[in-house]
């Protein structure tokens, strides 16, 4: 059996960190085992063990922008009451009589009194909406007593299994890290408001938790595994608290996580994701034709197609949540936009060379440095290119795909252990008593018995009911075929089977609204012309418009018989079915995706023409046949014989021939048209052949008279060198002379401060003797007065 691991939390005796439940949820792992066995901590012996069994109906729509899928589930909780008074059951007589006298019996019982007896409380936690109404229901079997416990007439030990069908939308955190080639799982957590001290659950040892294949919505964009995954674990309950011995005391809750695996087809992504980057990318190695005398060019080319590369990578992450780590997608986006960033850094460092160091005589020649530069640079380059592709390609078989081979490997455990255990289990079927319940699914499952145990159907014809025997560990399942199969189509909610036709004439009759001329809808949405071409607004115009909300999805489905072989497949019965969504429209055969151009060749070839429309006969044509004149009828029994297509075709042919002639006409004067100017250009061809030949004459001259001016410049800066070192010789000789002339007149300019000075000293002496001799004269006077 494909037994879960048991993750065990704080408070036990093991040290290990609790596992976070704030806002993420960790993906559980699945062990297959053999001989599964059930352990319960220490700490929690007197909680109630409730088995759980889950089953995957109908896989819908994965919301990969959204994180969340569609699913149609089914699951069983079982659990043991020791000493149930029968009496609290409401149970008849009979279903009382059969649960004390009967061997092994069950019995089905609509509600459980929450006041009276214990119940598991279990709901969905990563449950979203609901879609519709679920179907819950309870049966009661009984326990075989050992030779020392007593059951009287009014208790008794036995096992009591909720049942619970519910469609809904489901919140599922995808791991992106390999997108496109990412394997995803589509979990369904079941809890209880108990603690875990009340209550434990855990996977049903004896009966398989499962799932449908075949009724999968996103088959053409997904891959889905067998095998299923389950994983015990504990949520705490932030919002409660306890007050216990003076300290607060966090609650848990028990879940019960069960995963299905679906593994994403990468081919879309593959196509329309990597080979066009790869494209973007390579074309950028192209520009090296380019000479690296064109730095204008290249630039131009590259940067736009790095804008080209970004762009494409914004329209792609629309179709991704907003997450914040990258998916190999992402990588390899990221590293060709950084390849022709590179790319754009190289074709300015070349540009800049050639203008720092222009050569335009050498430049064009292929040993030219910058030229050799350029291409080592393009060989490096492209063999890094190529060395990061093999490493990503090792990388996507190592990593991405190595899971989805383990999902395989398990796959195969999973078949090869359910064998066994379809073996080894004791029979379901043992009972004598039947359990009626409503029908639901399509297909059958995995949970099937041997031949050798397969249950008698009854049948009740007042209210279209199915009766399966011991319903507590069989899903709902259609055994007949050869019918109509209607879901969510107009007034068909859930899911209608009609019962196989007769082979002559069959009549449905009914009061106004039953849904009479739906069902005739049905018949014509698959089979005829009417509704081929459906908008948006034209499939949800179909789907069901419930009280509370919509059918998100329809569907219908024709079951031939082909035992006459009239259409030509090797099978019995052939089942044709149409399903469409807000967004898709698609056609099944024998619950494989087929396109619409299959299913009408295959329906024309076993006699449904499409050019007689009158095997779908509505309602008052057969009383206005009957009554229309004889040329209405002569022309209907034409349009019935086949021959009216005849001329409708004919018509059609001739309104072709005279289209195409006088297509014809245009191509003529079109010809004419193009050969007058095929002259023209033949003229413009020589013209531009003798431009081109005097063009590569004037680039010759141009390129030998700049030679010859180069070579007349280097002489004349070699003369102009040469006069210039003979004036710098003589600069260099006058600025010695002025050296010494300046010396001189320093030391002129020297001696005159010294005979100023000299004469000022004798000015002075000179006006002293003035004055001594204006003295003694004085003097003199006066002795000579005297």
């Amino acid at each position: 059996m494909f037994h879960s691991k048991v993750s065990q939390h704080s408070g036990e005796s093991n040290e290990h960190k609790p596992a976070q439940r704030d806002f993420s949820r960790k993906k559980s792992s699945s062990i297959v085992v053999n001989n599964p066995g059930l352990t319960l901590p220490a700490k929690k012996t007197n909680a109630r063990v409730v088995r759980i069994r889950l089953v995957f109906i109908h896989i819908g729509e994965i919301d990969t922008l959204n994180e969340k899928y569609q699913a149609d589930v089914y699951y069983e909780a079982r659990w043991t009451e020791k000493r149930m008074n029968l009496n609290t059951l409401n149970l008849n007589p009979q279903d009382q009589q059969r649960l004390l006298v009967g061997d092994n019996p069950s019995v089905r019982i609509n509600e459980l009194n929450p006041a009276v007896h214990w119940s598991p409380q279990l709901f969905i936690e990563n449950g979203i909406g609901q879609i519709g109404e679920q179907d819950k229901w309870f049966t009661i079997k009984k326990i075989t007593p050992r030779s020392d416990q007593i059951s009287t007439s009014v208790s008794m030990n036995v096992e009591v299994c909720e049942h619970r069908r519910l469609k809904g939308v489901f919140w599922e955190k995808l791991e992106l890290n390999h997108f496109p080639a990412d394997v995803q799982e589509l979990t369904i957590s079941i809890t209880s408001h108990h603690h875990v001290e009340d209550c434990i659950l855990v996977q049903d040892e004896h009966f398989r938790s499962i799932i449908n294949r075949e009724a999968f919505f996103d088959q053409q964009e997904w891959s889905l595994y067998e095998h299923v995954a389950t994983e015990i674990r504990e949520s705490n309950e932030e919002y409660s608290f306890d007050d216990e011995n003076s300290s607060l005391g966090q609650k848990k809750h028990p879940v019960l996580a069960v995963a299905c695996r679906a593994a994403r087809r990468p081919g879309y992504y593959y196509w329309n994701g990597f080979c066009l980057i790869f494209l973007i990318t390579v074309c950028a190695f192209c520009i090296f034709s380019i000479s690296p005398d064109l730095p204008q060019s290249r630039l131009q080319i590259t940067c736009t197609l790095l804008l080209t590369s970004v762009t494409f990578r914004w329209v792609v992450n629309r179709s991704l949540p907003q997450i914040s780590y990258l998916t190999t997608l992402d990588i390899y986006a990221i590293i060709s936009i950084m390849i022709l960033v590179v790319l754009c850094v190289w074709h300015s460092i070349i540009a800049s060379l050639n203008f720092l160091h222009p050569n335009p005589a050498r430049l064009l020649q292929p040993k030219n440095y910058y030229v050799i530069m350029d291409r080592y640079v393009f060989y490096g380059l492209f063999g890094v290119y190529t060395i990061i592709h093999i490493v990503m390609i090792i990388w996507l078989f190592s990593v991405p795909y190595k899971r989805r081979r383990e999902m395989n490997y398990l796959d195969r455990e999973y078949a090869d252990n359910k064998h066994i255990h379809l073996e080894t289990r004791p029979s379901r079927y043992d009972s004598k008593y039947d359990l009626s319940f409503r029908r639901t699914s399509a297909t059958f499952l995995n949970t099937l018995p041997p031949p050798t145990m397969k249950p008698t159907r009854q049948r009740q014809s007042s209210d279209g009911i199915s009766v399966i025997p011991n319903a507590t560990t069989v899903v709902p399942i259609r055994e007949e075929t050869n019918g109509v199969i209607i879901q969510g189509f107009r007034s068909y909610r859930d899911e209608t089977v009609f019962e196989p036709f007769s082979q002559r004439y069959n009549i449905i009759v009914g009061r106004n609204g039953c849904g009479k001329s739906n069902f005739f809808f049905a018949i014509q949405f698959v089979l005829s012309d009417e509704f081929s071409n459906l908008s948006a607004e034209g499939r949800y115009n179909l789907m069901h418009e419930g009280i509370n909300s919509r059918a998100l999805n329809a569907y219908v489905e024709i079951i031939f018989d082909n035992s006459d072989s009239r259409i030509m497949i090797d099978k019995a019965e052939v089942a044709v079915r149409r399903q469409i969504s807000g967004k898709k429209d698609n056609y099944f055969l024998d619950r494989k995706v087929v396109n619409k151009t299959d299913i009408i060749n295959m329906l024309e070839g076993a006699g449904f023409s499409r050019s007689n429309p009158y095997y779908i006969v509505k309602q008052g044509k057969i009383t206005q046949m009957a009554t229309a004149p004889d040329a209405n009828r002569l022309q209907l029994l034409r349009e019935v014989a086949g021959t009216k297509v005849y001329d409708e075709k004919k018509q059609e042919s001739e309104a072709i021939l005279a289209e195409t002639e006088e297509r014809r006409k245009k191509i003529a004067d079109l010809l004419k048209a193009i050969e007058e100017r095929l002259l023209s250009l033949e003229t413009e061809k020589e013209e531009l052949k003798q431009y081109q030949k005097w063009d590569r004459s004037k680039r010759g001259l141009e390129c030998a008279i700049c030679t010859a001016e180069c070579e007349d410049a280097k002489k004349r800066i070699d003369e102009i060198v040469a006069r210039m070192n003979g004036a710098t010789q003589k600069v260099e000789q006058l600025e010695s002379d002025r050296l010494t002339v300046t010396e001189l007149i320093q030391q002129t300019m020297d001696s005159i401060t010294e005979l100023k000075q000299r004469l000022q000293t004798q000015q002075i002496e000179r006006e002293t003797l003035i004055v001594d001799n204006k003295d003694n004269f004085q003097r003199k006077a006066q002795i000579e007065l005297e």
